[in-house]
């Protein structure tokens, strides 16, 4: 009996933890300086930004971040994630619409830790971080 009751237990523990949607996606990169060059071992200020359009008229959520690119410049993150002294600058990550309108990733590095942002541009969200918009869809029915 005391078996079966674990069993149940570890099953709906499971299942349970299994509907919990992540609030956060991974990104990575290759840290270039202007002329191209891979910038291996360099600390650096990395801003991602969610935004509704190409133009940041609409911030929906930006996060800074300091990184590390290791000896053949990757780098990665997770987005929505705030640890590590990540700072939530604009915006709720939780809060952002994503079946409502085209989101767009905003990144801009800052090589010389001065909080001077060079845009690496925009990037159309699309797939995986889309989900999210299912557990909006599942908490209203």
């Amino acid at each position: 009996m005391k078996k079966a009751f674990t069993n149940i237990i570890l099953t709906l523990t499971i299942v349970l933890n299994s509907q919990v949607v992540p609030q956060a996606f991974n990104y990575q990169g290759i840290a270039r300086d202007a002329n191209g060059f891979i910038l291996s071992n360099k600390t650096m200020n990395l801003r991602i930004s969610i935004v509704d359009d190409s133009t940041d008229a609409n911030n929906l959520y930006q996060e800074l971040s300091s990184i590390k690119s290791d000896n053949l410049g990757y780098f990665s993150t997770i987005i929505g994630n705030i640890s590590n002294g990540k700072i939530v600058t604009n915006g709720s990550f939780e809060k952002i619409r994503w079946d409502s309108v085209t989101l767009f990733l905003h990144v801009a590095i800052d090589l010389e830790n001065n909080l001077q942002f060079t845009s690496m541009g925009y990037e159309k969200i699309t797939a995986a971080p889309l989900a999210f918009a299912a557990k909006m869809v599942d908490a209203q029915n």
